[in-house]
């Protein structure tokens, strides 16, 4: 079997074949279908990660991925050949402080359960005491493609819950790429009755009114605080989402609400940056901010649930496909702005 993996930093990554893989007792192998290409992937390969610090390299990424299970050992009885599922990269021990506080992405025990290898590669093996709550079976009618979405879509809803957007809300997202445009969607979903997205890039923009975006503001053409606050009447948004991962949006994000907003923190940043803004905008203003990172066991679900039931437009999304073997093209192309999703097809 091929997998794809980080050798060194930056940009060393290569695809070799190892071993097959084969299921012990009460495990099983899924044969990957679909691996999206996240921007976590991207920041692994140019600028490393707290993950490679965590488990050192060579290092197998790829996290948004669903297949089809391949093998089951003896004594496996949960799934059974040829089931589709989506697989939870990580996992967690639910018995751990933060586990039991329902803030599961942040279990202390990570380390002994991530995958690898993950969903660059042609096939994982889950192990037994990791198929009922790593496995999220899925429906034949739902694509390999929609279904490997579950886990960007899980980050979104749980940044969109802690938000807490309320029917009626006017929200404003900073950047329009792939998490913007979901993002925007599960606003809509919950309940915002307008939706300013703000970006540089024209035809993402444009994807975003074709999603339902009632306005859309190009920051290198117009004074994006400005317009935002014509447009609402002088107030502000009700919720700004940062999702552009630059500390230059992180600065303004704050700018952007009315008195009483809150501010969501979602995009992830660099290490050693520093944020100065004036705490005076946050207090004289009771601005909440609030930041969001990964995705619970509950989120994973409810996103499933979404994809299944079509409420998330994921295919007009998919703007480039490639292969396995051409895993290095596809992590560069996903770090371009002509790009929304890249896919990985094993198929």
């Amino acid at each position: 079997m091929k997998i794809g993996e980080y050798y060194s930093i930056p940009n060393g990554i290569r695809v070799r074949e190892i071993e097959d893989l084969k299921p012990g007792k009460g495990e099983c192998t899924v044969r990957v279908k679909a691996s999206g290409v996240c921007s976590t992937d991207v920041k692994m390969a140019k600028r490393g990660h707290n993950l490679l610090d965590l488990y050192g390299l060579p290092f197998i990424g790829g996290h948004e991925f669903s297949g089809e299970v391949a093998e089951i050992g003896p004594g496996t009885k949960m799934v059974k050949p040829g089931d589709n599922v989506v697989v939870s990269w990580i996992n967690p021990c639910l018995e751990c402080f933060y586990c039991k506080k329902g803030l599961t992405q942040f279990c202390l025990n990570i380390k002994d359960t991530l995958i690898q290898p993950a969903g660059f590669s042609e096939m994982v093996l889950i192990p037994s005491y990791h198929i009922e709550t790593r496995l999220f079976p899925f429906s034949k009618k739902t694509p390999f493609e929609t279904a490997a979405m579950t886990e960007p879509v899980a980050c979104a809803l749980n940044g969109i819950q802690i938000a807490d957007i309320t029917i009626g809300d006017t929200v404003v997202i900073l950047g329009a790429g792939f998490m913007g445009m979901l993002l925007l969607q599960l606003a809509l979903l919950r309940g915002a009755s307008e939706v300013v997205v703000i970006d540089s890039v024209e035809k993402r923009l444009q994807k975003a009114h074709e999603l339902g975006a009632t306005k859309s503001i190009n920051f290198k053409k117009e004074k994006a605080v400005e317009a935002v606050m014509d447009y609402t009447k002088g107030y502000g948004a009700d919720v700004v989402i940062e999702a552009t991962g630059n500390i230059e949006g992180y600065r303004q994000a704050v700018l952007y609400g009315r008195i009483g907003s809150t501010v969501l923190y979602f995009g992830g940043l660099p290490k050693n940056l520093s944020l100065d803004i004036d705490p005076n905008i946050i207090h004289y203003r009771q601005i909440a901010v609030k930041g969001s990172y990964s995705y619970t066991i509950k989120t994973f679900q409810g996103a499933l649930n979404l994809l299944e039931n079509g409420k998330i437009e994921t295919e007009k999304l998919i703007s480039h496909r490639y292969t396995l073997d051409q895993l290095k093209d596809a992590i560069e192309k996903s770090s371009q702005t002509d790009s929304l999703k890249v896919m990985i097809n094993m198929e």
